[in-house]
């Protein structure tokens, strides 16, 4: 409780609705959230060592499903651990799912009006509203590497007050440096019992980003001839090689090329001013890579490779 102002978020008065997926975390934060005075609705407390690997679709019907008991409650929030309890998923008061990427704008906007100045890291694939929401509170914002869960060197990121991936991970290293969806929920409570204004609110003010994701074909032994044929290809473009390469476009747009490290196969996501120039760039960039694998005679992946 010395990490957090447990004092204010009791004066708030909450109201939430909880999600633990029938996973461990759920007793533990049952118990923080009642001795910080929330008023908690629990759904799937229960652990369930057959639900330890929930299928995708039933993880979305129950977040379709908590939105719903949101809105009719009239909680301010819905929060969904993971299994693992490392990563929330997030229902506005409204009941509308938020998708990854806008509740790690909202927590890091949330973070930033509460502690303004301190750094904070987001992957290098995340969009450019996010240097824009660290602006508005004169922030410095470090670009990291995409798996959060992997080595995180955190000497080099001293001071830093928030770091979140865009898939539900937040690691706050002030407290720890590992991702933690318990002190992700708290954190988020004391944050919005400082904003004082309704979730949809404060996701209506975020700045607006487009991005498109894809992935292609790319045998593993052509990996490394693609990456060295695209790093040729931009060497007068500016480009970040952290994760792949990231190419810095025109006008703001960018497109990250990395090699997934355990299927055969290239990732590529872009950021533009629409979707549809999103969606163009990914295009280009899938023929060029399938243009590089097949003059190099390395064929795609075969199903072996899966």
């Amino acid at each position: 409780m010395r990490h957090v102002d447990a004092q204010r978020i009791r004066d708030y008065g909450f109201k939430l609705v909880c999600d633990y997926s029938h996973g461990l975390a759920g007793d533990t934060l049952s118990d923080i959230l009642n001795q910080l005075g929330v008023d908690v609705v629990p759904l799937n407390a229960r652990i369930d060592e057959t639900k330890l690997a929930m299928l995708q679709a039933e993880f979305k019907a129950n977040q379709e499903r908590m939105g719903k008991i949101v809105n009719a409650l009239g909680a301010q929030l819905g929060v969904q651990l993971d299994v693992g309890g490392e990563k929330i998923f997030l229902v506005d008061e409204l009941g509308s799912v938020l998708d990854d990427v806008t509740a790690a704008a909202l927590m890091l906007e949330l973070a930033l009006y509460a502690h303004p100045g301190r750094p904070v890291a987001v992957p290098i694939t995340m969009p450019n509203s996010f240097e824009t929401i660290a602006s508005w509170h004169g922030a410095r914002l470090f670009r990291v590497p995409q798996n959060l869960h992997g080595p995180m060197h955190t000497a080099s990121y001293v001071g830093v007050l928030l770091i979140c991936d865009g898939a539900g991970s937040f690691i706050f290293p002030g407290f720890q440096p590992a991702v933690d969806g318990m002190m992700a929920t708290i954190r988020l409570l004391e944050y919005l019992a400082i904003r004082k204004m309704p979730v949809s609110e404060i996701v209506a003010y975020l700045p607006k980003y487009h991005l498109a994701k894809e992935a292609v074909e790319c045998s593993w032994d052509a990996k490394g001839a693609v990456m060295r044929t695209l790093i040729q290809h931009h060497q007068h473009r500016h480009v970040d090689k952290m994760d792949g390469l990231k190419v810095h476009l025109d006008n703001g747009e960018w497109v990250h090329l990395s090699p997934n490290p355990e299927k055969p196969r290239f990732e590529i996501v872009a950021e533009a001013a629409s979707d549809e120039r999103a969606w163009e760039i990914v295009a280009e960039y899938r023929a060029m890579i399938q243009e590089i694998i097949h003059d190099a005679g390395l064929g795609a992946s075969h199903k072996k490779d899966e």
